[in-house]
Order: structure tokens, then C-alpha cells, then sequence
């Protein structure tokens, strides 16, 4: 049985499951294009007035929007709702409590976000100012539904070296490590359990260490998917690891794509540590401004990390 174009049908009271939504890669780039290209279009600005910065931030907010969309399609299992402006998903556990998850994207019409509700947290907007968002939804009959796996909590990419300098940290000067961690083949999707970084010396504030998408050129996006902090107080004087929770994991991340560990200060007095010794699949960079631009990515320097998390996987 085919169904098409399942947009506004009278009469379709039930969801779809995963064996009627279109899951084959073709049909769900199909999808997600559409989506990437509505939302690129909505967040041009006027040529004449357009900040070549903003622009490419604009990029990269809608990439990211689209591969949040195409994160949570992946995994899927029904579609309770759906309208060209808006779609409610399940998606398997996420937060060890062996439920099932909802996710909501909507959009308000023009000028308004694209906004996205996990659960019942507050929905948070993905995309700001959107002008144009249409979806439209295929589907197919593609067999049986594949059978999710999460692994247990592990070492996802680390990055430790003999030797290591400081790179000053402060409420204007930030430090960030691009990076991708390598996933079996047939993992749909990843999450962040806890965050080690190697700092130097302690402050009379607080040190915060935040996760961030990044755009296309892998600068990190003033988007926060996650952060944790400590006093500067309770740090050793010398190199000490810390470890850095946030309050609940950081899910739904999308393989393949590169986010980024954003490390600042409220005062001075500690630093991070970076080695001339870089993995691969980690990009380094720094910003004295505080986040407003970014030094050029660079491969021969790392910051001193280890990212735990889980992946999950598709059979």
C-alpha cells in the first residue's frame, strides 16, 4: 500500500507508524531538503542591508535546524500529527525512563520560529524570523521497523597529550573545540553524558563549559544545546581534570555533524589546557570578544577533552 502526499487528508484520525512513514534515505532527503531549502530561503534578509556574518550565521542556523528535523525523523516510530506547519513525533527513550518521547515542530506563520518541544519542556525556537515554512509528508510501505539499540555510556572522542600550554580563559575570552566523533555505520543518532576538560589554575568566579552547534564553516552558533560549571574556587592551582554534567544528557545529536566544547570564565585566573598534538576529527579556536567572532579553525592544536555519551544504533 502507497500512500502520498499526507498533508491535510480528511478522515486520517490515526498515526502513522514507522513501516507507513517513508524512512529509506531517499524519501527522508527528500524531506529534509525540502525543509533545509524552505528554511534558507525564509531567513534571507534584504540584499541591500545584508551582514555578511549574519548571513553566514543565518546558514548555518538553518543547516542545523534541518539536521535536528532529520535527526528526529530517523528514529521516529509514529506520527500523531501532521500539517504543512508543524509535526508531533515519537522517538524512542531518551532520558533512561524507558518511556517513549514526544517531539513538536511548529511555526506561527511568517516572521515567527521554528519551534521545537521536547516532552513538556517549554518549546525552544530552532529558527528565528522564519518568513516561509511549508512541509509536506510521503509515505510507503518499506517492511518490518528496525530495531533501536542505545549502547552503554563510553569514551566517544578523547584528547589528551604530554605537555600541555594554557590558553587564558575570561569573560570575554573564550576558547572552543570543533569535533566529530567516529560512530559505527549504522548508528542514527547520539547523545553527550558528561564533559572532561583540563584546566589550569583557579578564579574567584566560575568556569562554564557549554556545547554548541556549529555553522558551516564550523564556527560554534550562539546556540546552547547543553553547559555545566564549577566554582573557580574549589580548582587546583596546577592542571586539574574536571568534570562537567549537565543536568540531563544532551540527546538527539545527529551523526556526522561536528559540535563544539565552548569554555569560558566569569573572571580570570584559570585556563584551559591545548597541546600542539591534535587528534583527528577536532578543530581548535579562540574568540577575545566573547563569542562574537572566532579565530580561524586549526587542526594542529586540541584542547585537552574526553566526551562521554551513548550512540544509538539501527539493525
Amino acid at each position: 500500500m502507497t500512500r502520498l502526499r499526507m498533508q491535510n487528508r480528511p478522515g486520517a484520525a490515526r498515526g502513522f507508524t514507522l513501516v507507513e512513514l517513508a524512512i529509506s534515505m531517499l524519501v527522508i532527503s527528500m524531506i529534509v531538503l525540502a525543509v533545509g531549502s524552505s528554511i534558507n530561503a525564509a531567513l534571507r534578509a534584504a540584499e541591500d542591508n545584508r551582514d555578511p556574518n549574519a548571513t553566514v550565521n543565518q546558514v548555518g542556523i538553518s543547516q542545523s535546524a534541518a539536521a535536528q528535523l532529520q535527526a528526529d525523523l530517523k528514529v521516529a516510530t509514529n506520527i500523531s500529527s501532521s500539517s504543512a506547519t508543524g509535526c508531533t513525533l515519537t522517538v524512542p527513550d531518551r532520558n533512561g525512563d524507558g518511556q517513549p518521547e514526544t517531539v513538536i515542530y511548529s511555526w506561527a506563520g511568517a516572521g515567527s520560529p521554528l519551534m521545537r518541544q521536547y516532552n513538556n519542556l517549554s518549546a525552544v525556537s530552532i529558527a528565528d524570523n522564519v518568513q516561509a515554512f511549508s512541509l509536506a509528508y510521503y509515505a510507503r510501505t518499506v517492511g518490518s521497523a528496525p530495531t533501536l539499540t542505545e549502547s552503554s555510556e563510553q569514551v566517544l572522542i578523547s584528547q589528551n597529550s604530554l605537555l600541555p600550554v594554557q590558553q587564558a580563559l575570561s569573560s570575554t575570552a573564550w576558547a572552543a573545540e570543533v569535533f566529530t566523533p567516529s560512530l559505527p555505520a549504522n548508528a542514527v543518532s547520539w547523545k553527550i553524558t558528561h564533559v572532561q576538560v583540563q584546566l589550569h589554575g583557579k578564579n574567584t568566579g566560575t568556569v562554564t563549559m557549554r556545547v554548541e552547534p556549529v555553522d558551516a564553516g564550523g564556527i560554534p552558533l550562539a546556540s546552547v544545546l547543553g553547559s555545566a560549571s564549577v566554582s573557580g574556587s574549589t580548582l587546583a592551582v596546577g592542571n586539574l581534570t574536571v568534570d562537567f554534567k549537565p543536568a540531563s544528557p544532551i540527546a538527539n545529536l545527529t551523526v556526522g555533524e561536528n559540535y563544539a566544547i565552548v569554555m569560558t570564565a566569569s573572571t580570570t585566573g584559570t585556563s584551559v589546557n591545548k597541546a600542539l598534538l591534535a587528534l583527528a576529527n577536532t578543530q581548535w579556536t579562540t574568540s577575545s570578544n566573547a563569542g562574537s567572532s572566532w579565530s580561524a579553525l586549526s587542526t594542529l592544536t586540541a584542547m585537552q577533552f574526553t566526551v562521554y555519551g551513548t550512540y544509538t544504533t539501527s539493525n
